[in-house]
């Protein structure tokens, strides 16, 4: 076969066309009618092919990856052919060796020889994060079968091709794994464990687990840690600031979205607002984490707990806030600094938060809340003792004193202090005026307002228990009068009255006279009710007064209760009443014969005073309704319903 002088060759230059480069190759053995052209970097080639076995009128192309090594062409090849190919790659065989120390794995190789790098025998070695040991450890040999080897050429590092096999009933999430195995390891089943921290069961649960190709047995790898970090979102609308967190989640909790809410001191909003959140690609629900705030830090020269009681918006945590010490607690003429958050903004400024102090605890015996009078001043650092007030003895009968408030340390407390005594700062209570439809409302009101002009009053809202809410929702101290619609005030009546400090959660209720009967006790009389009694309530039996808790009758007369302005307000107003009495719902206030001897004054008393009629009449029907449904609280709360009532009344007197 004639091969073209490799001078020639040479002389074809590559032009990155490889139409025009093989149309050259073609011309340069245009006088022979069948050639073959080496490439000249390899011109030992042929010794490997056998150029004769293949014959075409296409051009024949040896090869090894991609690399063109031979050509074969004729003289019939012509360009209009379609440059038509035959391509033969040029498989050495080469001969590969693995190393038995280390056979336990299969490899990431390629074994892959170029063809300029034939002669040397090739070695790959143990990628060293397997290797324990200080000496190169090679893992496998290759070269070509039957070459002669010139040298060795060191291929670099190969690493084991490692299957873990997951745990399927744990959430996918990232694990903290440490897969630098030393290769002798291999040679067992290898298992990893989910970290205790994580475990909320008394076994050990798989996690990980690589399975050997010829298992010596188990060997325990040590525990894995949930890497949930990655998966914290934190809301980008809050500014960036470092919260009091703690993630410490159980693995099987990780399948949900965990959301944490800003806490509402930093919220000035009516909806949650989410700070942080915890998710997985393994999602199956959410979960609230409730409240999370931003880490405060506290002046530790202060030995006591301060009361952070203001809500800050949230947006103010771009700047770094400081909060300085009360003065009362501060005798210097320098401010001091006592709680700080500070902002993760880069650019973030200071913003003066004002005034705290120490927070006081207060005895909890002592109902409502009192508006102490507190004017001593106490230097800071004194704060490691224990400081108490004692309640003034002229708000209590006991003989023993009371503590009312103090101040604890947040240190082991170095002894307590007697500071003093104090007491309920003098103000009056609100009076609220509640008025629905009665024809002597209007008088009533302004002589309510003769005596109290601040009252404030609640008109024509639907059902007693809504209009006493109402009223409590309008008064501001902790406790309030109520003066019903029909309430006439004797020319004696005051609202000065001061409660005892340990009655500060009952009502009070004065007796009023009744215009028809002169019956003279609690019924329709002024009331005094623990406002923050009243804004809890949900719902109540079939009298507010008796209905909400602790009672305290006072006998003293307030009105006089003139339910007689029209007929169905009287009757209506009798038979409410005598239902209530006949029911027993007085046995807290009154004996059983102070009852019985009511309901025969209300029936049988009054028939020539004014509307007299009406009122015996509904006297009579309300003691028996009472009377039938006693123990039928649905059926008693009816006489609280205006319309059930009209609906009553005009069965008899329908005009």
């Amino acid at each position: 076969m004639i091969k073209i002088d490799k001078s020639i060759v040479e002389q074809i230059t590559w032009e990155q066309d490889p139409d025009t480069f093989d149309q050259r190759l073609h011309a340069s053995g245009s006088p022979y009618n069948e050639f073959v052209i080496v490439n000249p970097k390899y011109e030992w080639i042929l010794d490997y092919i056998d150029v004769d076995a293949v014959t075409s009128d296409k051009c024949i192309v040896w090869s090894v990856d991609n690399l063109w090594l031979v050509k074969k062409f004729k003289a019939t090849w012509q360009v209009n052919k379609g440059w038509d190919f035959i391509n033969c790659k040029l498989d050495l065989e080469k001969e590969i060796t693995i190393n038995p120390e280390v056979d336990f794995v299969d490899y990431d190789i390629d074994f892959t020889i170029a063809i300029e790098d034939m002669y040397y025998e090739h070695v790959f070695y143990l990628d060293e994060k397997h290797n324990p040991s200080d000496d190169k450890i090679w893992v496998a040999k290759c070269r070509i079968k039957d070459q002669e080897i010139h040298g060795i050429k060191d291929r670099g590092y190969v690493s084991p091709i490692i299957n873990i096999e997951r745990n399927p009933a744990l959430p996918d999430v990232d694990y903290n794994i440490n897969l630098e195995i030393p290769y002798y390891d291999f040679n067992y089943d290898l298992t990893w464990y989910l970290d205790p921290a994580f475990n909320n069961t008394d076994d050990k649960i798989w996690t990980f687990k690589v399975n050997a190709r010829n298992s010596q047995g188990l060997k325990d790898m040590g525990y894995v840690t949930p890497n949930i970090e990655t998966n914290v979102e934190f809301n980008p609308g809050i500014p960036d600031i470092k919260y009091d967190l703690d993630i410490n989640i159980s693995f099987l909790d990780l399948v949900y979205e965990h959301v944490w809410y800003l806490d509402p001191k930093f919220n000035p909003t009516d909806e949650n607002i989410w700070a942080v959140k915890l998710s997985t690609s393994d999602v199956r629900g959410s979960k609230s984490m409730g409240y999370v705030s931003p880490v405060i830090e506290r002046n530790p020269e202060i030995p006591a707990e301060l009361l952070l009681n203001e809500v800050i918006s949230y947006y103010e945590l771009k700047n770094n806030l400081v909060w300085y010490l009360d003065p009362k607690f501060n005798p210097t003429d320098d401010n001091i600094w006592a709680l700080r958050i500070d902002s993760l903004e880069p650019d973030a400024g200071v913003k003066d938060m004002g005034y705290i102090g120490p927070e006081f605890i207060f005895n909890p015996d002592i109902p409502s809340h009192l508006d102490y009078f507190i004017h001593d001043k106490i230097p800071y650092y004194d704060l490691g003792y224990e400081h108490v007030w004692m309640l003034d003895s002229n708000l209590h009968t006991d003989n023993e004193q009371i503590w009312a408030a103090k101040i604890v340390p947040n240190i082991k407390s170095l002894g307590t202090k007697i500071v003093g005594n104090i007491g309920v700062v003098s103000k009056d209570f609100d009076v609220v005026f509640i008025s629905y439809n009665e024809p002597n409302a209007e008088a009533n009101w302004y002589r309510v307002l003769e005596l109290c002009p601040t009252a404030k009053r609640v008109k024509n809202v639907k059902g007693i228990f809504e209009a006493h809410k109402r009223a409590a929702e309008i008064a501001t101290t902790d406790m309030f009068y109520v003066v019903d619609g029909d309430a006439e005030l004797v020319d004696n009546w005051t609202f000065d009255y001061k409660p005892n400090v340990f009655e500060l959660d009952c009502v009070h209720l004065w007796t009023s006279i009744n215009p028809i009967n002169d019956l003279e006790y609690g019924w329709g009389g002024v009331k005094l009710f623990p406002r923050k009694l009243l804004l809890d309530a949900e719902t109540w039996k079939v009298d507010l007064t008796t209905g909400l808790g602790k009672l305290k009758y006072i006998n003293k007369v307030s009105n006089v209760t003139s339910f007689n302005s029209d007929d169905f307000g009287t009757w209506r107003s009798a038979f409410r009443e005598c239902a209530k009495l006949s029911s027993s719902l007085y046995q807290g206030t009154t004996t059983h014969s102070e009852t019985e001897e009511r309901l025969r004054v209300w029936t049988t008393v009054g028939k020539d005073r004014r509307y007299g009629e009406y009122a015996l009449h509904g006297a009579a029907l309300g003691k028996q309704y009472g009377l039938d449904n006693f123990n039928n609280l649905d059926a008693l709360k009816l006489i609280n319903n205006y319309e059930w009532m009209k609906n009553e009344f005009d069965k008899f007197y329908k005009h």
